[in-house]
């Protein structure tokens, strides 16, 4: 990759971070005693290689069988699988490049391989090692095979990572649970189990009591992350068809930590047949400051990840 500006760093004043969960790269906004002062262009070449294995296992119980719960017989899947990526890049420290695909905080943990690495400008030296096991329980219905419940669990083993200088990482497990096809359960958690670290755990609930309502509950817990507060973030949320052409949409959102209900989404849907639109609105508390925002959106049926969002929400995030 060719820059034409890079960072000069020996006339930046930066102290890297005492925060083992920070990285070392993020550079002190300029001030007027710490300007940034620029240096020449530079180009710099990145090699990445790695390996990944897998295997599965499973047992059948066909007497398991439960209207109930939705089992028409049982199948336990276990499968093993590791990850092994190294990137050596040849170049410039990471820090003097003005980078625009750069890193971002965030508390998921990041991809090992590419493409699915995107911030191409932040690629560093690491050597990681992740390791983990999928189990799922599966049923029949419907003369199909459906995943009953599934488990994803696995933590990285930090050789060299440049974006969280820890031995190891969180133990992350993400559990989907869909007992009847109108309930589900998601619980996707990270914990320090290893090595220093933040904890989350997010919670969404999804129930269909009746054709025309569906209600989601979700909750989402985080304590100790570097670059977010801490949070316990409830949101409440329901849609319900009157027919079929109209519909009508809510959702809550309120922050325990503060004790804010930070937004509240009201919206209408309305069926063309061939499109379905809506119109609503959106109330946000910055923690005294209010924002209105009115939303707009149209979505081909045929196409329903292609519509037409016209959007005046000043929280940014869409419908």
């Amino acid at each position: 990759t060719y820059y034409g500006k890079t960072w000069d760093l020996g006339s930046t004043i930066f102290v890297p971070p005492s925060n083992p969960l920070e990285p070392n790269f993020i550079l002190p906004p300029p001030t007027l005693a710490n300007p940034v002062k620029f240096d020449g262009d530079k180009f710099r070449s990145v090699f990445d290689t790695g390996a990944e294995a897998s295997f599965k296992m499973s047992r059948k119980w066909e007497d398991v069988q439960s209207r109930t719960f939705g089992l028409d017989g049982l199948m336990h899947v276990i499968q093993p699988f590791t990850d092994f990526s190294y990137v050596k890049e040849d170049g410039p420290n990471p820090t003097a490049i003005l980078g625009f695909d750069r890193f971002q905080p965030s508390t998921q943990p990041r991809a090992l391989d590419f493409p699915q690495f995107t911030t191409i400008d932040s690629i560093a030296d690491w050597t990681v090692w992740r390791v983990g096991v999928r189990n799922r329980l599966e049923t029949r219905r419907d003369d199909r095979t459906m995943t009953w419940l599934e488990l994803d669990s696995f933590v990285d083993v930090q050789f060299v990572n440049p974006y969280q200088p820890t031995d190891y990482s969180n133990l992350v497990n993400n559990l989907r649970f869909t007992p009847l096809p109108w309930v589900s359960l998601s619980v996707n958690s990270q914990l320090p189990a290893f090595d220093k670290g933040f904890t989350e755990v997010d919670t969404i609930a999804n129930v269909q009591p009746m054709a025309n309502l569906q209600l989601t509950v979700a909750h989402r817990y985080l304590n100790g992350n570097p670059f977010f507060q801490d949070s316990s973030l409830f949101v409440v949320g329901g849609y319900y068809r009157i027919n079929d052409n109209w519909g009508v949409g809510v959702q809550e959102q309120y922050e325990g930590e503060t004790g804010l209900l930070e937004q509240q989404r009201y919206s209408i849907y309305r069926d063309l047949s061939s499109w379905v639109a809506s119109f609503g609105g959106v109330i946000r508390d910055n923690n005294g400051s209010k924002e209105y925002g009115l939303l707009f959106t149209i979505t081909l049926k045929a196409f329903p990840k292609f519509g037409f969002d016209l959007n005046f929400d000043p929280t940014s995030e869409g419908e």
